[in-house]
This record gives C-alpha cells, sequence and structure tokens, in this order.
C-alpha cells in the first residue's frame, strides 16, 4: 500500500530517467521549443535559434514546427537544462530524423553556435 501512495505522488512530479523522454508533442511555443504530454518541463531544441515573438520569422518557424511534430509521438536526448531549467534536447521523430536538423533546414532559423559549437554545420 505504501508504495500504491508513493505512486501515485510520483505521478505529480516528472518521472526520473537517464535523459530520455518521449511522447506526443501537445504544444509548440515558438521554433525552437515544445512540450509533450505528461512532461511539464519545457524543451528546448539544441542548437536550434529560432525568431523570437517580436522578430520577423517567429510565426513562419512556428507554424513549420507545428507541422512537423504537433500531436506525433516523438523521443527526445537531454544534452543539458538551461538557465530556465528548461530541458535542452535534441528530438527525433518516429522514423529517425531528428528535428532539430529539419528545423536547420527551415529559412527562418540559424544555428545557435554559441551553444551548439557548430555541431550541425552551419556556424
Amino acid at each position: 500500500m505504501f508504495a500504491a501512495f508513493l505512486g501515485c505522488v510520483a505521478c505529480a512530479v516528472e518521472p526520473e530517467t537517464n535523459g530520455d523522454y518521449a511522447g506526443a508533442v501537445v504544444r509548440v511555443v515558438d521554433g525552437d521549443s515544445l512540450y509533450l504530454e505528461s512532461l511539464e518541463t519545457q524543451i528546448r531544441l539544441f542548437g536550434v535559434d529560432a525568431p523570437e515573438r517580436s522578430e520577423i520569422g517567429f510565426t513562419a518557424s512556428r507554424v513549420y514546427l507545428t507541422k512537423l511534430v504537433l500531436r506525433k509521438s516523438v523521443s527526445c536526448r537531454e544534452i543539458e537544462r538551461d538557465r530556465y531549467d528548461r530541458i535542452v534536447a535534441r528530438c527525433f521523430m518516429k522514423d529517425g530524423r531528428e528535428i532539430n536538423r529539419l528545423m536547420l533546414d527551415e529559412p527562418h532559423t540559424d544555428e545557435y553556435c554559441r551553444y551548439s559549437k557548430g555541431h550541425y554545420g552551419h556556424c
């Protein structure tokens, strides 16, 4: 019974993982951030720099990411946590394509070279 109680308490917090997360995308914040079902912490796409709300290209990059992933099952591998405690991760579609790389092929996003150190070859 105590284990069942702990299980219920654990439902209110995010499960411990080894830095891997998977699930359907339930919300796209902008061209480089999203939320997965059953995970309260925002996921920030590693190495992707999308325009902010007040910048040209914001809507286009957000719409592109939305069409790519919303309500689709994805998996993400945590690289680190940023200063806002977001999960910075490389994320993948079920077919193996990397979402981060696909976003960098979109004309309104750039590689965030300061953090990616040229990982994607766009610096």
